[in-house]
């Protein structure tokens, strides 16, 4: 390339002759010979000057640009890899300055959590966080703190790898405290190799670390039998199996291998889901039964109530009735109104008791006392006022008999 721009520069310059002759004509004038010889030096010096510049901007034009593909190219090339698991299944591709440049779905449920967050350009830390919360917000973690969300780096470097996963776990434990949920997390680091065969599979990387495993001590068992499955009930099914294993004379020695290689963290995050899970479950319990306990003793506090003031009432109404039952008025009692007896007015007709009843000579007057009175007792007067009628009359025949007599 240097020798190009060299080959082009030396075609720029001017005709011999016209240089002869011009410096002939500054040789003739003494008293420019000093200017002349200042001038050629210029002329020298000012296409030297050119050919510098023009070599400097194009020497930093082709660096600008080959650092500037080189930084886009590195920003852009991921060094490892981290997949996340619940149900949903999600893969962050990491570059060497610890940013995510892609985020990937393996399922529906993943392409549900990615739904609006957008994780590019973010640290993984930031990422997984945003990625856990919008797990939660979407149901995939359960409120009985029965789920284990699995973070996997994939990545050659084991170095790398762990870092990556203990910052993955930070994040989670960040995002559900933030969300008010109860998980268990999960690391794991898996070689790159795996990757390839994990995305022709469909899945991640760090599930199918789990499906194989399952693989290795039941040979029956399929990816495609747990692809959809939840990873907390994969391992589940992990320490089943391992269990059932070591209980078993008939395991060989391969699978015996293949056994030992299970990881106990898998045995220990199963052990934490279901602590969480009998706390739970425990506390709603207790919380149900509190809450039955104060319900009967509102019901029973208002049962005794109601019969109380039953009661009172049952006690009033008898109270009253007594007292009706019982009131009797003395016959010489004297009206208020100080009217003689004879002289009452009878209030049940209008008219004056002597009126109704005239007295007779030698008799003692019937006081007629309107009071309550009980409904026999009424029945009573009515026949005693009949009867007091009934005497009345005799009375004044009895009367006018003495009157003829005499």
């Amino acid at each position: 390339m240097n020798n190009n721009i060299k080959s082009a520069l030396d075609k720029i310059k001017a005709e011999e002759e016209l240089i002869k002759k011009t410096e002939e004509f500054l040789k003739s004038n003494i008293k420019l010979k000093n200017y002349n010889n200042q001038m050629t030096m210029k002329r020298g010096g000012i296409f030297d000057m050119k050919k510098i510049t023009i070599a400097a901007c194009l020497a930093l034009l082709v660096g600008g640009l080959s650092y500037g593909g080189y930084s886009y190219y590195n920003d852009k090339t991921p060094v490892a890899y981290l997949s996340l698991d619940i149900n949903p299944s999600i893969e962050l591709a990491i570059n060497d300055s610890n940013e995510v440049v892609s985020a990937t779905a393996y399922n529906g449920d993943g392409e549900t959590v990615l739904e609006g967050v957008d994780v590019v350009n973010m640290e993984v830390k930031d990422a997984v966080n945003e990625l856990v919360v919008s797990a939660s917000d979407n149901g995939f973690i359960a409120d009985d703190g029965s789920t284990i969300i699995s973070v996997t780096s994939e990545t050659d470097d084991t170095t790398l790898g762990e870092e990556l996963t203990n910052e993955a776990e930070v994040a989670v434990e960040e995002a559900i405290t933030e969300t008010e949920d109860t998980a268990v997390v999960y690391k794991d680091n898996v070689a790159l190799a795996r990757r390839d065969e994990a995305r022709e599979l469909g899945i991640t990387p760090g599930k199918l670390n789990l499906i194989q495993k399952l693989m290795a001590l039941d040979p029956t068992i399929t990816v495609e039998d747990y692809k959809e499955t939840k990873v907390t009930n994969i391992m589940k099914k992990v320490v089943e199996l391992k269990k059932s294993q070591k209980g078993s004379s008939d395991a060989t020695v391969e699978e015996s291998t293949e056994l030992s290689e299970v990881s106990d963290e898998i045995e220990t995050a199963v052990a934490k889901v279901e602590e969480n899970y009998n706390k739970k479950t425990n506390k709603k319990i207790e919380t149900n039964s509190g809450e039955e306990m104060e319900k009967s003793s509102d019901d029973t506090a208002a049962t005794d109530l109601n019969d109380k003031a039953k009661k009172d009432k049952v006690k009033e109404n008898n109270i009253k009735q007594e007292k009706n039952n019982t009131e009797v008025v003395s016959p010489t009692e004297q009206p208020e109104d100080n009217t003689p007896i004879g002289e009452q007015v009878d209030k049940s007709k209008g008219k004056k008791a002597e009126e109704a009843a005239p007295v007779v000579e030698g008799t003692e007057p019937e006081l007629t006392v309107d009071k309550p009175q009980a409904s026999g007792e009424i029945e009573k007067g009515k026949a005693k006022e009949n009867n007091g009628v009934t005497n009345g009359k005799v009375s004044d025949t009895q009367a006018a008999t003495n009157k003829n007599k005499k």
